[in-house]
């Protein structure tokens, strides 16, 4: 990839769109935070039809990086994959069964509970 610049840092985050309670923006914040890459958070509009994201379209997680919009979850950590070798998908031998999984949907909606999401937008939103 040509142009460090356009690498996640500090000082250029990666601008991640969000809805609270979603388990796909679950996904995305808990594989960010486990490879440490940086982010900016944004709230997104729960209602779909009252939705603003800077790509135009209304799905979220949307993650603005390497000049370009990407949605869904998974499509954004295979982008991260092919650009900053992350391996969130580690592996493509399908006889490697170790090493040959991934995060999915299910697993994460297992990690809160939706008192806990309600609880955790209720002390981010205290910040606003």
């Amino acid at each position: 990839m040509s142009g460090s610049s356009l690498l996640p840092s500090l000082d250029n985050p990666v601008e991640l769109y969000v809805v609270p309670g979603s388990q796909y923006s679950a996904k995305i914040v808990a594989a960010f935070d486990d490879r440490r890459i940086p982010y900016r958070l944004h709230f997104a509009d729960p209602r779909p039809h009252k939705r603003v994201l800077p790509s135009g379209n209304t799905m979220v997680p949307e993650a603005s990086v390497f000049n370009s919009h990407v949605n869904d979850s998974t499509a954004i950590m295979r982008l991260f994959d092919k650009h900053m070798e992350t391996e969130f998908f580690p592996s493509n031998d399908p006889s490697d069964t170790e090493t040959n999984q991934s995060v999915n949907d299910d697993d994460v909606s297992q990690m809160f509970t939706i008192g806990e999401l309600i609880t955790t937008y209720w002390y981010i939103m205290q910040d606003f």
